[in-house]
């Protein structure tokens, strides 16, 4: 048995899987005591891997604001209703239905940010139930050819004009906001050496996120 353990022909998920299963022979385990895992389990254990991992300079890898979405979409959007489910039975099905449910509830940005994590879950946990899984139909009324999420020329001047007036010391702020088309936390980041006057290039190295810089 310990040498079918070692043996360098298998492997793969069939490979992995048999390890598992000489192991457990050697362990002299009955097949009704071992608990199956299941998606919360799992789940759990994958959103402490996120909070904890960090950069090579000792930074968390993750934004607050990006812990944040995850722990809602585990703790609220998934175990509710899937963590009780052994992973061995969790089926693309079950998982379609799962995503209807919550688009009666949720917006269907919120519901397909939810289903992004379960992917990404179910990937580490070598589960198919979410592949080919397809997200909501987004339902955002507020974007259309007569109200596009942008704003004209026209618009653009007023609103510089107005920052003139009402705020001037923000004006850099907000032309490099409009100009580059980066998020106001990249921005707010930026640090004097980020400036190349010469090659009148700026250099965007990290983020400010509730107070941490990434």
């Amino acid at each position: 048995v310990l040498a079918q353990l070692a043996d360098p022909t298998r492997s793969g998920r069939k490979g992995t899987e048999h390890r598992r299963q000489l192991e457990r022979e050697i362990s002299g385990e009955a097949p009704e005591q071992r608990a199956r895992p299941t998606v919360g389990a799992f789940a759990r254990q994958w959103l402490v891997q996120r909070r904890t991992t960090l950069r090579r300079d000792g930074t968390p890898r993750l934004a607050p604001s990006t812990r944040r979405r995850y722990e809602h979409a585990v703790e609220v959007m998934i175990l509710p209703f899937l963590g009780s489910t052994p992973l061995a039975e969790l089926t693309r099905p079950l998982v379609e239905r799962w995503r209807d449910h919550l688009g009666a509830h949720f917006a269907s940005a919120t519901v397909n940010g939810a289903l992004n994590v379960l992917r990404s879950i179910l990937r580490e946990a070598d589960s198919a139930a979410a592949t080919g899984v397809r997200p909501l139909e987004l339902d955002d009324t507020r974007i259309t050819d007569d109200e596009p999420n942008a704003l004209d020329e026209e618009e653009l001047g007023r609103f510089v004009a107005a920052t003139r007036a009402l705020y001037p010391q923000h004006v850099p702020l907000v032309l490099v906001l409009l100009t580059t088309g980066q998020r106001i936390g990249t921005v707010l980041a930026l640090r004097v050496e980020d400036l190349d006057r010469e090659r009148r290039t700026i250099t965007f190295r990290r983020r400010l996120s509730e107070g941490e810089l990434l």
